[in-house]
């Protein structure tokens, strides 16, 4: 990098600072504002410095306040909008309660884990970020929901585990696998020493 380029730097990352200070502080505007000008300031283009202010704004006014976020999130939501925010949550959520080993409750929180999980995730990415586009919704939720997912899945397993004793019932099914194929190796491994010392 050329040594001319490095006071400029440091001069955009100062105004940056400053916005991420009002931004801390609750000004989501100032904060947004403050990206604005250090973008432009650098010889970014208008509507491209723009857009980074006004994402730092949403950004800002998700994180800071109940009244930002539900802004963000475009409350109140039509039934239509739920129901596409929902719907692949609910899914994955019965999914997951079909492949979980176990009994009926323990299916249960695992569905019922997947699909909270993946609900707030994505509902919780949207509100943070606001955006405002079909495709902008749609890539908040799915990645939202991804995130959450996994993270209450994750949960949900865990309560599995404590609720048969410390283990999942498929961690139980593979570690008694495990078991027998040790002991199938061990029986092996004892009848051919037999044999080949003439003891069979």
């Amino acid at each position: 990098m050329p040594a001319f380029a490095l006071p400029a730097l440091g001069a955009i990352g100062g105004k940056i600072g400053s916005a991420l200070t009002a931004l801390k502080a609750g000004g989501a505007a100032k904060a947004g504002m403050g990206a604005y000008k250090a973008l432009k300031g650098a010889g970014v283009g208008k509507g491209v410095a723009r857009f980074a202010g006004d994402k730092i704004y949403k950004m800002g006014r998700g994180l800071t306040s109940v009244d930002g976020f539900k802004k963000n999130l475009g409350i109140p939501m039509n039934k239509q909008e739920v129901a596409f925010a929902v719907a692949p949550d609910l899914l994955f959520g019965g999914m997951a309660a079909a492949t979980t080993e176990g009994d009926i409750v323990d299916k249960a929180i695992a569905g019922a884990g997947s699909a909270a999980g993946g609900i707030v995730g994505g509902l919780g990415l949207r509100g943070v970020l606001g955006p405002k586009s079909g495709l902008g919704i749609m890539g908040s939720e799915m990645v939202g929901g991804m995130l959450g997912d996994q993270v209450g899945y994750g949960v949900a397993n865990n309560l599995i585990a404590a609720k048969n004793g410390g283990q999942t019932p498929a961690e139980q099914r593979m570690m008694a696998g495990q078991e027998q194929y040790e002991a199938q190796l061990r029986s092996q491994m004892y009848d051919q020493f037999m044999a080949e010392n003439g003891l069979g």
